[in-house]
């Protein structure tokens, strides 16, 4: 879910409307807490920093996240993998969030029209790595299989994926 649908759920959560000027404006103010705090301490999952350029040298990897692209852009400078995606697919590009499979799609789609050949990239020939629940059913809406990372939440909420690890 992006930030958009987060702020919108809680909002319903608690029996309120949200408008959209309100909407926008906690988006925004989300970005730069979000990048402040970025920039202060960031924190890379063990595993990440080796396991990215690795891939890289064999796959062609994009990243399609429910973050704004400026905070997925920062993230991958601060930690020097910029360079390993070919593509992004961020909040900004799609009109739903996660679980719809909208950003997957997109992703592939991207990298598709990247290759050296004109065939596309299948889903089946295609690994989705997640940390939610929304996320895995987005992939699998798309057609891509899953492996769920433990980062957010536990191993049991991410039994839908066709692996859980602890790790990368």
């Amino acid at each position: 879910m992006d930030d958009r649908g987060c702020f919108k759920t809680a909002y319903q959560d608690h029996g309120r409307d949200i408008d959209e000027h309100t909407l926008a404006d906690l988006v925004r103010r989300k970005a730069l807490t979000y990048r402040e705090t970025i920039e202060k301490k960031m924190i890379v999952f063990p595993g990440v920093k080796e396991l990215v350029p690795a891939l890289s040298a064999r796959f062609p990897l994009a990243i399609a996240s429910g973050a704004l692209r400026s905070e997925i852009e920062l993230i991958l400078q601060c930690i020097g993998l910029r360079k390993y995606f070919h593509a992004i697919v961020s909040a900004e590009d799609v009109h739903e969030g996660k679980p719809n499979p909208e950003i997957f799609i997109k992703a592939l789609s991207s990298l598709s029209r990247q290759q050296d050949d004109s065939r596309p990239i299948l889903p089946s020939e295609c690994l989705v790595v997640e940390d939610s629940k929304e996320g895995i059913l987005g992939a699998h809406g798309a057609g891509i299989k899953c492996l769920a990372v433990t980062n957010s939440y536990p191993a049991e909420e991410l039994k839908e994926a066709e692996a859980v690890v602890r790790s990368l």
